[in-house]
């Protein structure tokens, strides 16, 4: 496996988890945030796992959780309201409102999640700390 895959990896389980979430709250089977918790969960810690085994626990491994964390936060955001609107919690007005509100929470979460794994030298603050500390004389 090369670096690539191992990035990407938990941002398409966190994506999975999303899809397989609102999924059963279109078809009002149980409590589908539940389910998409424990999708994104355990995305979360094989994503962090590998890469901190494969690559190196400091190198690239924290951003596997990280993103596989905030993929679990856009899955209980885009689950929850997709199964209160399908037990009939809300009103039809409320529970438009907060099914579009939630849904773009979680859209927003899994662009960040996708930012994270896809420049992650933007966040690397170490080496930049480091390139100023080298400074040619």
């Amino acid at each position: 496996m090369n670096q690539s895959t191992l990035r990407y990896g938990g941002l398409v389980y966190g994506v999975v988890a999303v899809g397989a979430a609102t999924g059963f709250g279109f078809v009002g089977f149980g409590e589908p945030w539940i389910v998409g918790t424990v999708l994104a969960a355990g995305a979360t810690l094989t994503a962090g796992s590998v890469e901190s085994v494969v690559v190196g626990p400091f190198e690239l491994g924290w951003r596997g959780w990280y993103a596989g964390g905030v993929c679990l936060l856009a899955a209980t955001a885009v689950a929850t309201p997709v199964w209160q609107t399908s037990v009939g919690g809300f009103a039809d007005a409320e529970a438009l409102l907060f099914l579009v509100t939630q849904s773009i929470v979680g859209l927003c979460l899994l662009v960040h999640a996708w930012l994270v794994v896809r420049r992650p030298e933007t966040l690397d603050l170490t080496e930049n700390v480091d390139r100023v500390i080298r400074l040619p004389r």
